[in-house]
């Protein structure tokens, strides 16, 4: 008696888990449309330090040169150790920023703004390590700033990290209900 009790319960068991995931594949919700949400228009980014670059004495590798590295969305877009001390640096060409969008919740429009990420770190020569240091990072579109902001340095010889975010509002596009100019 007890080994067909055993056998009639991992048998319902067994039925109920493929029941349950028959059921959660039939019912999962299918793959939505994919949208591209990038941003229209010419960035640039300009880029201004305070101090002379020099290799940073802590890298972990030592072959690779980097007194200054800038990241987008975690993909190195610019490097450098000759920058021109005080006079910025336009970096082109380095992806498409992702704009905003409107979505519908509960019934009412709402706007997500396009958020985009870049990273800087800065390694400050050991002579300017006494001293706060800075690096001016400039986001435009089109000529119109975006993001202006200065990353700074404590003056304990401390590299200069950090994120500077670019949000974008949505794109809105008219739509021929809208034309006020139907006659």
């Amino acid at each position: 008696m007890r080994p067909l009790l055993a056998l009639i319960t991992s048998i319902l068991s067994i039925g109920l888990v493929y029941g349950y995931l028959e059921f959660a594949k039939r019912n999962r919700p299918s793959a939505g449309i994919e949208v591209d949400y990038a941003a229209k228009g010419e960035f640039k980014i300009d880029l201004t330090v305070t101090c002379p670059l020099e290799p940073d004495p802590f890298a972990l590798d030592l072959e690779e040169d980097k007194a200054l590295t800038l990241s987008f969305e975690g993909r190195e877009i610019f490097k450098g150790t000759d920058l021109p001390q005080g006079e910025p640096v336009n970096i082109e060409n380095f992806g498409q920023l992702q704009a905003g969008r409107i979505v519908t919740m509960n019934g009412k429009q709402v706007e997500q703004v396009g958020k985009n990420e870049f990273f800087v770190k800065v390694a400050i020569p050991f002579a300017y390590q006494n001293k706060a240091q800075a690096v001016r990072i400039r986001i435009t579109q089109d000529g119109l700033t975006l993001v202006e902001k200065t990353l700074w340095s404590n003056a304990q010889g401390t590299a200069i990290e950090g994120i500077v975010i670019a949000e974008l509002p949505a794109i809105v596009t008219p739509s021929p209900s809208n034309n006020l100019h139907e006659y």
